[in-house]
Order: C-alpha cells, then sequence, then structure tokens
C-alpha cells in the first residue's frame, strides 16, 4: 500500500478506515497507545489531512476511555 499510495496516503488511508488494525489493538493491549500510527498523526499533524487528524484523534480517544473503564473494573 506504501509503494502504491506514499506513506502518507497510506497511513491517512489506514486510520481513515472503520477496522482498527491489529496493530493498534495490540499496542492498546500493551498500554502503548504512544507508539501507534494515530498517534504518530497527532504529533505530526501539519503532515496530514484534516480528516485523517480527526479520525486518529477519535481512536485514541475511544481507546482511553476503554482502558480507563477496564482500569476502574480491575480488568486491566
Amino acid at each position: 500500500m506504501r509503494q502504491k499510495q506514499g506513506t502518507i496516503k497510506a497511513i491517512e488511508r489506514l486510520v481513515e478506515s472503520g477496522e482498527i488494525q491489529t496493530g493498534f489493538k495490540k499496542l492498546q493491549q500493551l498500554n502503548l497507545l504512544d507508539w501507534t500510527i494515530e498517534a504518530a498523526v497527532t504529533k505530526f499533524a501539519n503532515e496530514f489531512s484534516r480528516r485523517a487528524l480527526e479520525c486518529a484523534k477519535w481512536r485514541l480517544q475511544q481507546a482511553s476511555q476503554r482502558q480507563e473503564r477496564a482500569g476502574r473494573s480491575g480488568m486491566t
């Protein structure tokens, strides 16, 4: 995908996709959301489209909320 579309467009496509990537899920399980592609999009926001940035922020917010709920219920 990256070779065909270029790095930025490939990242945007993954972030904007409704499908949550297995790598994101694994990093979420390990409490390493700062290492996700979504986190990179937020850190380098000027490189990406507004839509990609909004999608990345939303996904990170949702994941953080799930982690907080799991932590409160003792299921971390």
